[in-house]
């Protein structure tokens, strides 16, 4: 019900540049740790945090759900997790029983909650986010970040409308930051079709 892609309007050549965006619409871990909250998540994220740099910015998707800036892109973000293992129900996980699958949800979700009640202890209310809601973004930051070198230092940043493409193996897209752009670059690798969906591997 909340399947998302990316279609060509029109045939697109191969190394053809299909989108750019700017680097003041991306939300990198810079972004975050330059916030009341980020700094200190900044102190203790390496050395107490299971997932630092998601934790990061599951916090930024949290405090900032109302900033005007980012009101687009986070509107658009699903709203259905029924397909990711931690919000399986009953149904679903009795079909792994026997399965070592199993262990690795039940400890998947042991450390979610060991990262957010460290973020109660040092962050003011950040308990104002129950649980669910917290899990919800981590999986939102999990499943569509990207890995970039910005300026020869490397980090994490989500791209708005970018993490709209699917992942296919082999892909027909690439990505990466262009220093002198200033931007976050996704360009093909292969001929695609008017019509088709585009593709990149994450």
């Amino acid at each position: 019900d909340d399947y998302r892609g990316v279609i060509a309007k029109s045939d697109i050549a191969k190394n053809e540049i299909i989108m750019t965006k700017p680097k003041d619409c991306l939300i990198s871990l810079e972004t975050a740790l330059n916030t009341r909250y980020g700094n200190k998540i900044g102190e203790i994220m390496y050395k107490d945090l299971n997932s630092p740099k998601h934790c990061l910015l599951s916090s930024f998707l949290l405090y900032e759900e109302k900033n005007e800036k980012y009101k687009y892109y986070f509107d658009l973000l699903p709203k259905d997790f029924s397909n990711f293992p931690i919000f399986y129900q009953k149904k679903e996980l009795d079909y792994l029983k026997g399965s070592p699958f199993l262990q690795q949800i039940m400890d998947n979700k042991e450390d979610m909650k060991k990262d957010y009640n460290k973020l109660c202890e040092i962050l003011p209310n950040f308990n104002q986010f129950p649980f669910i809601k917290f899990c919800k973004a981590r999986i939102l930051i999990s499943s569509r970040i990207f890995g970039i070198s910005m300026n020869k230092k490397k980090t994490d940043v989500l791209v708005p409308f970018a993490d709209l493409l699917n992942h296919k193996r082999p892909k027909q897209t690439q990505w990466y930051y262009d220093d002198k752009l200033e931007s976050f670059v996704v360009q093909s690798i292969q001929n695609i079709k008017e019509g088709c969906e585009i593709f990149d591997s994450y």
